[in-house]
């Protein structure tokens, strides 16, 4: 059996989309199989003990600063030094950039294998320049596997042209359906909220353009003129979080829309199980776009109907018409009617979360998605 020394820049207790996913997947391959080389864990952040999980977690700086170049050379000689102390033989990497140089670089003078996994704009983000886009394409080409996390993502490497299909495996990410939530916690946690009476339309996820937040804000002036009751909860922080404040305040929603900042992971699965609709219509840009969208899947997971976009990978987290609506990124009116049916019909909500919780209870599922990785591990 292989052993991986996994490196990665984003892991818990980071809550970025990556490092939860590499959560999950490790758990699922186990110590036997991999270690995790990370960044350190910040000194006022104690929410992720490192000995609870089943596999070992090596914390070390990765990057020289700014003023140091390459910054990724911190990385190599990490990476030199622990293969052997971690009995790993392959490398893998979450981080076509920069630390695809480095994997690239020990298969080229040491001959120890590696893979990529890619999720959607890591690569687009690398394409907007033609020198990242031959080191990708290079970085690329040598990998013994490249790990996905959509048919979108796929797509995306497939049309640069140095992978062949069967060197791709996609492993789509699954909700943590571990927390259970019933009824009265669920009451309660509305009444604390003042949410009691009323209809809780929810978006997560992090405060930038692309996720669409603003386009909400904006027909949510149309949806409380027909839904007094209504409520927007963000949940979340980011760039953007300022700007989407000054325009609830332009629009006198200060009644209707709550931005929440960032919640634990107790609330967040509270905030799920308090809503009546998950929305979060993503724009799609050249360089930008969601590349899947675990916060779809975690919303059904609770039976929440989903209002999504088809930008990126969206559609495959999302069916149309089965377990939610998907709406063109730039059509308003489709936003606020989508919003509008859910809301105002609660067997056709109830319809779209039922089956929306089935399929993921069904199709997504961590231990099935780590299994497609280890038949590469023998």
């Amino acid at each position: 059996m292989k052993k991986i020394l996994w490196v990665t820049l984003e892991f818990p207790p980071d809550r970025g989309g990556i490092a939860t996913y590499l959560k999950h997947l490790m758990r699922e391959l186990g110590g036997n199989i991999v270690s995790v080389l990370a960044q350190p864990v910040p000194r006022d952040n104690n929410q992720f003990d490192d000995t609870h999980e089943p596999y070992r977690i090596i914390r070390r700086k990765l990057l020289f600063p700014k003023i140091i170049w390459p910054r990724w050379i911190r990385a190599l000689w990490h990476i030199l030094r622990l293969r052997k102390k971690t009995g790993a033989t392959m490398l893998a990497t979450s981080h076509v950039l920069p630390f695809g140089y480095v994997l690239w670089l020990l298969f080229k003078f040491k001959k120890i294998p590696y893979w990529i996994n890619v999720h959607g704009m890591d690569l687009l983000m690398a394409q907007k320049s033609r020198r990242k886009t031959r080191w990708l394409k290079k970085i690329l080409r040598y990998a013994d596997r490249v790990v996905v996390n959509s048919v979108f993502t796929k797509q995306t490497v497939m049309r640069l042209e140095t992978v062949s299909e069967d060197r791709i495996t996609l492993v789509y990410p699954c909700p943590d359906t571990t927390l259970i939530i019933d009824k009265k916690q669920r009451e309660d946690f509305r009444a604390r909220y003042a949410l009691s009476g009323k209809q809780v339309v929810l978006s997560l996820g992090r405060l930038v353009e692309r996720k669409g937040f603003d386009q909400v804000i904006r027909v949510f002036t149309a949806i409380t003129q027909k839904i007094p009751r209504a409520v927007y909860l963000i949940a979340g922080d980011g760039p953007e979080a300022s700007k989407l404040e000054r325009l609830v305040v332009e629009l006198k929603l200060q009644n209707n829309v709550r931005l929440l900042g960032p919640v634990s992971d107790e609330d967040r699965a509270f905030l799920y199980a308090s809503a009546d609709v998950f929305v979060m219509p993503t724009r799609a840009y050249e360089h930008d776009v969601e590349g899947f969208g675990i916060v779809y899947l975690e919303a059904a997971a609770y039976g929440l109907p989903v209002i999504a976009t088809s930008a990126g990978g969206a559609g495959e987290a999302v069916m149309h018409g089965v377990t939610g609506l998907l709406i063109n990124s730039s059509d308003p009116a489709a936003l606020e009617a989508a919003l509008l049916g859910m809301l105002q019909n609660e067997s056709f909500r109830k319809q779209l979360g039922d089956a929306g919780h089935d399929r993921v209870r069904s199709e997504f599922i961590w231990a099935d998605q780590a299994a497609k990785l280890k038949p590469f591990l023998d």
